[in-house]
């Protein structure tokens, strides 16, 4: 214990006393002394090898806590912050809809962080994106793998879809109708795992195909619930967790995705999901998602 205080101390020149505390936690009941008397007779010994301490019970600048139990007694001085939530597993699965952005990365891990555990769907726009995109999302995979026990990602073709709305359907409509083609094949994929919901990256109004009523006709095309974990995120809150949990730098490597190459010149503002549905009925979609759907590729990203 005097040796931690001395590092601590060390480590802060005091410039006039310094306020400390000693907290004991004795998990061994059969231990034989009180946590009290325990705390009491340590907080003695070092204020009286160290005189710029001065014991403080409530806030106090140096906290040491001691943790007795059966197998060994642990010392500390600092307590470094987790990030919090329920374990990975303690929910049911989904699907995360994973780009090369900095936002759904982000949201995987805050799903991950209330305990659900994922599946990563990406759609690829090849050759209108690079391999170097895709190497991009392959990379935010590996890091989301790490914080979660393993991340297994599916990449699935996308570009004849892409192609075929873009040739039979309206400019407006693009965006809005990828995304419900991109909603169709996850929910198949979270029907095939065992998932339960859809997560994506999109925060209300930050671009055009998020504003509410396009999000309403996205999720109708699906029937299982799609979650926003960043919904009412400002951009810079998602770029300061994206810095925090490891994905930032690889999320603004420049390599544009699916989600950018196709976007149209004046995307719809306030969709409709009639218009939405009569768009669709210009495609065989079915067949399109079809192809999509047997064409993908896997790739299993072990935890850390």
């Amino acid at each position: 214990v005097r040796a931690l205080a001395e590092e601590w101390l060390g480590e802060r020149p005091p410039r006039g006393k310094v306020t400390f505390k000693v907290e004991t936690r004795r998990a061994d009941k059969s231990y034989p002394s009180t946590s009290a008397e325990i705390s009491a007779r340590l907080g003695a010994s070092l204020l009286a090898a160290f005189p710029a301490l001065e014991a403080r019970m409530k806030d106090p600048e140096l906290r040491v806590e001691v943790d007795i139990r059966c197998e060994a007694i642990f010392v500390s001085t600092g307590r470094i912050q987790g990030p919090g939530g329920l374990p990975v597993g303690t929910q049911a699965g989904g699907v995360l809809l994973l780009s090369g952005g900095i936002d759904s990365p982000v949201a995987g891990w805050l799903a991950m962080k209330r305990g659900m555990p994922l599946q990563a769907a990406h759609f690829d726009s090849y050759p209108y994106t690079s391999r170097e995109s895709l190497q991009k999302v392959e990379d935010l995979a590996a890091v989301l793998g790490s914080w979660g026990g393993g991340l297994r990602l599916h990449v699935f073709p996308f570009t004849a879809v892409q192609e075929a709305v873009k040739e039979s359907c309206s400019h407006r409509y693009h965006t809005v109708l990828f995304r419900r083609m991109m909603h169709r094949v996850a929910r198949r994929l979270a029907l095939e795992t065992g998932g339960l919901a859809i997560v994506t990256g999109e925060s209300l109004g930050q671009v055009a195909s998020q504003t509410l009523e396009n999000l309403a006709v996205i999720d109708q095309a699906v029937d299982i619930p799609v979650l926003r974990p960043l919904v009412t995120f400002d951009k810079q809150e998602t770029v300061n967790l994206a810095r925090r949990i490891g994905t930032f730098d690889i999320s603004a490597r420049p390599f544009p995705d699916c989600c950018t190459v196709f976007t149209p010149s004046r995307p719809v503002i306030r969709g409709k999901i009639e218009t939405a549905l009569e768009e669709e009925e210009k495609l065989p979609w079915k067949e399109l998602l079809e192809e999509c759907f047997r064409g993908r590729e896997e790739k299993d990203f072990p935890p850390a």
